[in-house]
């Protein structure tokens, strides 16, 4: 008796997917996955893939369709802090609740419907912005649309790093963005620092790496 296709009970929007303990952390980061937050009228919940922007994580398993009929699963929920640029001025930031943690996404994707059914937001859309506001009171944050018609919220999220860099006593070197990131390679960490695809993430030291760090990585890459 063939088995029964599992429910469905959530949908990310026009996304797609990539394949990848995703519920720890220090998941290795997803430097291909999109840093900006879409913000979808098809997603059920809003989604990201970067563990590291996790707060209050708990582990929750549910399966989610694709726009292409793939489907795939949460590793986790938590919250999201975000600093919020509305008309060019950086305001108050907002955090947002229920985000699952979705590893194999590429998107981050902000649930404009549950927004409004959930949690009381009014959104004003015109030709270039989408305005995301209470009954009472200025918009809390704001989206840009694009000339392709997609709308990527203004501003920047608060990674859980930038936390963990203003309590150390160490020096913010090489060495240590390395062993906090799960020991992901080199090359990749200075892609992080020299783009700037983390909030928070500082050097303050320019020591160089360990020697014995870059042997130790240099012949794992052989393999």
């Amino acid at each position: 008796m063939p088995q029964s296709a599992p429910e469905i009970t959530e949908f990310a929007g026009h996304t797609g997917f990539h394949s990848f303990d995703p519920s720890h952390p220090t998941y290795p980061l997803q430097l291909d996955a999109c840093v900006d937050w879409n913000a979808d009228t098809g997603a059920t919940s809003h989604m990201t893939p970067h563990r590291h922007w996790l707060r209050n994580h708990v582990p929750r398993r549910a399966p989610i369709k694709l726009a292409d009929n793939n489907i795939v699963y949460s590793a986790g929920e938590g919250t999201v802090v975000f600093n919020p640029i509305v008309n060019g001025t950086q305001v108050r930031p907002v955090e947002f609740s229920r985000v699952l943690h979705v590893p194999d996404l590429r998107n981050n994707l902000l649930s404009v419907l549950f927004l409004t059914r959930q949690k009381g937001f009014t959104v004003t859309i015109n030709a270039t912005k989408m305005s995301f506001e209470r009954p009472t009171g200025s918009p809390l944050f704001a989206a840009s649309i694009s000339d392709s018609n997609a709308a990527f919220l203004d501003g920047q999220t608060v990674p859980i790093a930038e936390y963990a860099s203003a309590a150390t006593t160490l020096p913010l070197d090489i060495d240590l963005w390395h062993r906090r990131l799960a020991h992901h390679h080199l090359a990749g960490v200075r892609t992080l620092l020299d783009k700037k695809l983390v909030t928070g993430m500082i050097l303050d030291s320019k020591s160089a790496p360990d020697p014995m760090l870059r042997t130790s990585q240099s012949r794992k890459s052989r393999y």
